[in-house]
């Protein structure tokens, strides 16, 4: 195998150590936010208060339906960018909520009336990977319901699924979509949810469902749950109820948080008010949680948590009359990698703001690998093969295959020439399947290993030859050529991955040939070319290369070796048969199984080395050869 990969850099806690705060002398200040953590970039979207933006009075005015028109809570469809905040007029079940997208500044009106009744402290607001519908909580209706929402039209609202039996009191929660990981009992693409405070427990449903289904009755109750990579799902509960994450699969298992961390605790750590209404987000590659609380006068902040749930840093403040609402992570407006979205209300002024933080701890495809003929070295690929090409990507703890949307996948030349294929999915032939088939490997670029399967479940996939020869123009390269390949897609939330290897290409039906180089003296330096399947050129003897058969080969040998002062080429033999004597560079096609090379150097007479010393004045007898 010959392959490349991506590693994305990832934030690592400070294991037994449950608080880091940097100091504030590092802080970058916007407005009444506070950057406490180096390392973030700050942007403010929307800020009611400025007519560069359309105001908050204006999106209530649209609403009609009061004049507090808290934002309390906020999505984002990760394949577009496109923010949704959802708007309560206050108060607890609330008669009426306005959704809105946001796009930059561009703030644009979805849906003037929802109908649904929701709490003014911050329900999720979700965009469904599957529907596309905005997801959120109706609680003005009995039995309360998780409903959808068509974010292209106004007035157009669905049904999720109906609460029965009733599992909500005053109405805050969360939820993120199962991936089926982690032998979850909770198939691929339905909800998975706490409910609040006085109802409390951990449930799910799915779209166009009836009764939901319950899973766990956590210790405390409320307020918000996430869903990590590796499928667990972690309870973060309001008040001094510790983190904990439970094992997807039955019988849901609870780990607590080593060093109990709990959200209560956190603020109270550093100084900061804590009220209640816990709102929480995860980066979807490396498990990290970002932590706050939802409202309340005096101030807030966003923590995050480590994978592991043992150590809280800070990442910012927010001051003065100023409550965070809601939060959640997605694509950033302002680069590549993820930022945190999150929404600030002024109990001042009543003002509304939307702002970003750059999180680059947490980065699209945390560990992604590629691996082209899984199992072999080299990568020799046959045009003439009527066959497929065997191609995986390789499954880690921080990488799940079954979340690839298979449909995104293409292989392409990484020069940018020709077209891009898809997978082959028979029949007849071969198609997709999930298993064990490669291991990662941590060499350079094209250099390879002969490992399999690792204990991780792998995306092999198979390309037709034919298909692959036509659309990436591989006839039009010499026999012997290495060309690297590209493998790009997209997970089902829309996060995209791009991955390379290399193929060499070889006439059909031959196998690789290996080439030896030797010597009576140690250490020649010799120039082969062109790279061998392993991508390396010369050696110093004794050194083999290994190149597809027919593959011409260039050999240079130096007339006189430096470090064999008074020696000269003599002969060498190419299988044995000699080489006319004065050749310091011999060329021949790789044409068997095994090709040996043998230079004969001879130590000069001192007359003789005398005379050539005469003759050019020693600047190549015993000095250093261009060659070398």
């Amino acid at each position: 195998m010959f392959r490349s990969k991506i590693v994305r850099p990832r934030f690592l806690g400070m294991t037994g150590i449950a608080f880091v705060l940097a100091g504030l002398n590092d802080a970058a200040v916007r407005g009444g936010v506070t950057l406490v953590e180096p390392g973030h970039t700050l942007t403010q979207l929307v800020d009611s208060a400025f007519p560069l933006h359309p105001s908050q009075p204006a999106l209530d005015a649209a609403c009609a339906f009061g004049n507090q028109g808290n934002i309390e809570s906020i999505g984002i469809d990760p394949a577009t960018g496109t923010l949704y905040v959802q708007l309560s007029p206050g108060g607890f079940s609330s008669a009426n909520t306005c959704v809105f997208s946001v796009a930059g500044p561009v703030v644009t009106l979805v849906n003037p009336s929802t109908g649904f009744g929701i709490n003014s402290r911050g329900t999720d607001l979700h965009v469904d990977p599957i529907t596309g519908l905005l997801v959120t909580q109706d609680q003005n209706v009995s039995p309360a319901r998780i409903a959808t929402i068509v974010p292209l039209f106004p007035g157009l609202v669905g049904t999720y699924s109906f609460l029965s039996p009733p599992i909500f009191s005053s109405g805050t929660f969360g939820m993120g979509f199962s991936a089926g990981a982690g032998g979850s009992d909770v198939p691929s693409g339905d909800i998975v949810f706490t409910s609040d405070v006085l109802a409390n427990g951990i449930h799910s449903a799915f779209f166009g469902g009836g009764a939901t289904t319950s899973h766990v009755t956590p210790p405390v109750g409320g307020d918000d749950m996430v869903i990590q990579p590796d499928g667990d799902w972690v309870h973060v509960p309001d008040f001094d109820g510790v983190i904990t994450a439970y094992s997807p699969a039955p019988p849901h298992v609870a780990t607590l948080s080593p060093t109990g961390l709990n959200v209560f605790g956190m603020f109270v750590e550093v100084g900061l008010p804590f009220v209640f209404g816990t709102r929480a987000t995860v980066c979807d590659t490396t498990g990290d949680l970002y932590v706050s609380y939802s409202g309340g006068i005096g101030g807030s902040g966003i923590f995050r948590v480590d994978e592991t749930l043992t150590t809280a840093t800070l990442v910012l403040t927010i001051t003065g009359d100023e409550g965070l609402h809601d939060l959640t992570l997605g694509p950033s407006s302002v680069g590549a990698g993820e930022s945190v979205y999150f929404t600030v209300h002024d109990q001042a002024s009543g003002g509304e703001e939307v702002w970003e933080v750059t999180v680059p701890e947490c980065c699209p495809g945390a560990v992604v690998d590629l691996d082209i003929k899984p199992g072999s070295c080299p990568n020799s690929f046959n045009r003439n093969s009527n066959g497929v090409l065997p191609v995986a990507l390789t499954g880690s703890e921080t990488f799940d295959v079954a979340l690839v949307n298979l449909a995104t996948v293409q292989l392409s030349r990484a020069d940018g020439v020709g077209a891009s294929v898809a997978p082959h999915e028979g029949p007849p032939g071969p198609h997709t399947v999930i298993d064990d088939v490669a291991t990662p490997f941590n060499g350079e670029l094209c250099d390879c290993h002969e490992e399999a399967g690792d204990g991780f479940a792998d995306l092999s996939m198979k390309f037709q030859s034919e298909l692959v020869v036509s659309a990436l123009e591989l006839d039009d390269l010499a026999p012997g050529a290495l060309v690297e390949l590209t493998l790009t897609g997209t997970t089902l939330d829309g996060t995209a991955f791009q991955v390379n290897d290399c193929i060499r290409l070889v006439p059909p039906g031959t196998p690789p040939g290996r080439m030896t180089a030797s010597s009576n003296l140690p250490g020649i330096w010799l120039d082969a070319a062109p790279l061998d399947s392993h991508f390396d050129g010369g050696g110093f003897t004794f050194f083999s290369r290994t190149y597809p058969l027919s593959t011409e080969v260039t050999v240079s040998a130096p007339l006189y070796p430096a470090n064999h002062p008074g020696w000269i080429l003599d002969r060498w033999f190419i299988n044995w048969i000699p080489v006319p004597a004065g050749a310091t560079t011999v060329m021949f096609p790789v044409d068997m199984e095994h090709h040996s090379i043998v230079l004969i150097y001879r130590e000069l007479p001192p007359t003789d080395l005398e005379r050539l010393r005469q003759a050019d004045n020693g600047s190549r007898v015993g000095s250093p050869d261009p060659a070398e």
